[in-house]
This record gives C-alpha cells, sequence and structure tokens, in this order.
C-alpha cells in the first residue's frame, strides 16, 4: 500500500504578474528553491512573497504547510513616540520568549540585545525578521533580500541555508549579479515576459 505524501508543502500552479508570468514549483522541508525575476520587475516580487505567504485552499498558491515571509524588524509609528524599543524587546514581542532567551538569541547574531531597534542597519533588522519566522513555527520561508549589502545577502542566504534540515524556503530575487555565495538550490527558476515564449519558463534542477 501506497502511503499518501505528508510532508508540508507549498505549491504553485504558475502565476501571472503583471507583465510576467511565474512557472509552477513545489517547495517542501529541505528545498531551496531561488526564483528570479528581470532586473526591470518593478514591485512584483514583493507581490508575489505576500502571494506565497497566504495560501489558500485552491488556486494558484496552496500549502499543507505553515508558510511565514520573513519582514524586516520595524517599529510602529505609536512606539516609536512613546518608547525606543530594544532590538530584543522586538523579538520579544513577535515571539512571547522570556527576556534571557530573547537576548541570549539576538547576542548569537552579533547583535546588541540592547541596541535601539531603529538604529539598527537592514542585515541586523532582517536577521531578527528571520528568527521571528522560524520561532511562529514556520514550514516554508519566504524571502527577499533586497536593500542589504552583498554582505547582508550572504549572511541572509546563509542563516536560511543553515536551517534547511527544518524548513523549506523560497527566495525571490532579482536576476543581477552580486557575486556572492549562494547555498546549493534545489532549483532555480525564472520569471519571463509575458511575450516570451513560454518554453523559455525552466528550472535548473528537475523536479523531485
Amino acid at each position: 500500500m501506497i502511503r499518501p505524501d505528508t510532508t508540508p508543502q507549498l505549491f504553485c500552479s504558475g502565476v501571472l504578474l503583471g507583465r510576467f508570468v511565474v512557472p509552477a514549483f513545489k517547495v517542501r522541508v529541505g528545498d531551496l528553491l531561488k526564483l528570479e525575476f528581470p532586473d526591470s520587475a518593478a514591485g512584483e516580487g514583493q507581490t508575489f512573497v505576500n502571494m506565497l505567504s497566504r495560501p489558500g485552499d485552491r488556486g494558484p498558491v496552496t500549502a499543507s504547510a505553515h508558510v511565514e515571509a520573513v519582514r524586516f524588524a520595524s517599529e510602529s509609528a505609536v512606539r516609536r513616540l512613546l518608547r525606543r524599543q530594544r532590538a530584543a524587546d522586538w523579538l520579544r514581542s513577535q515571539t512571547g520568549m522570556k527576556p534571557v532567551e530573547a537576548d541570549s538569541l539576538v547576542a548569537s547574531l552579533g547583535i546588541d540585545p540592547h541596541a535601539r531597534l531603529a538604529s539598527l542597519a537592514g542585515t541586523p533588522r532582517w536577521l531578527l525578521g528571520f528568527q521571528a519566522a522560524l520561532a511562529a513555527g514556520a514550514d516554508i520561508i519566504v524571502f527577499q533580500t533586497a536593500g542589504l549589502d552583498p554582505l547582508g545577502v550572504e549572511r541572509a542566504l546563509s542563516a536560511v541555508d543553515h536551517q534547511r534540515n527544518r524548513i523549506g524556503a523560497v527566495y525571490v530575487s532579482r536576476s543581477e549579479r552580486l557575486h556572492v555565495s549562494e547555498p546549493a538550490w534545489t532549483a532555480v527558476l525564472k520569471a519571463a515576459l509575458v511575450e516570451q515564449d513560454a518554453s523559455r519558463l525552466h528550472a535548473t534542477a528537475p523536479d523531485r
């Protein structure tokens, strides 16, 4: 008797986003998939991240997994007015961690737990957002690295790669060449302009 596959998965049957077509794919725990949009893409990448992080029961994006998008750690306008928030306090507010646990985790990222969130650069705020997504119990992480410098991109990709035994991930990127060290992708897909021939939509690794 063949047992059904109960591995948490994220499915995309193919999506038309503005001028671009995203090919079909599936991601499960242990998979790292890279989806490249052309440099001419504007907000389509962020739109697709939002779509993946809110899968439905039907439609082009569905999931049997808990999907979380990585969001940069940021303060609300009200909190900025009332009191500057520490890095560790932000993580606690997102995860419910105990103070000692949050301080230890933030310090392990190379971030001063007492640093004001507003004073942190993009990479530390991305790393905090990634930890919040993990703490939320995500099976699949969806993320971008827009706004990070090459070193920050490398740190983000390394952080995701180190967790691939417990999560799957979809990296929505631009096709620009940053010359950074990247993990071993399960597949690399390319979004194509609508007027391009459909045969140009391809993956560089076979479906597993």
